[in-house]
């Protein structure tokens, strides 16, 4: 049921709904930020050829553990699994692309 004003009546499952979302949305930037410090204290090791390979390759395993759940209960907690492991491999790169242009 909605009401006059468009929102809906049951506004405590609404606002559960919404923290879940802002979680799982968060936990890339979260991925990214760890990412970003991994290519900061090792990237003058690896160089910036193989750290953007394994960025790339980290991105692929993320994407792929985002889009294949295994079973429905535990859906939510794969997709944010995927979330953190592609913010992992885009950290890494974000960090480390633009330096290769410099």
């Amino acid at each position: 049921m909605t009401r006059s004003n468009g929102t809906k009546q049951n506004g405590s499952d609404d606002s559960h709904a919404t923290v879940l979302q802002g979680a799982v949305v968060s936990c890339y930037e979260i991925g990214c930020f760890f990412g970003a410090l991994f290519a900061m204290l090792r990237g003058e090791k690896y160089g910036r050829k193989p750290m953007i390979i394994i960025g790339a390759f980290i991105i692929i395993i993320g994407t792929v553990i985002s889009v294949t759940t295994f079973r429905d209960s535990w859906g939510t907690g794969q997709f944010v699994i995927g979330r953190v492991t592609t913010g992992i491999g885009n950290g890494m790169n974000t960090a480390t692309i633009p330096v290769w242009h410099i």
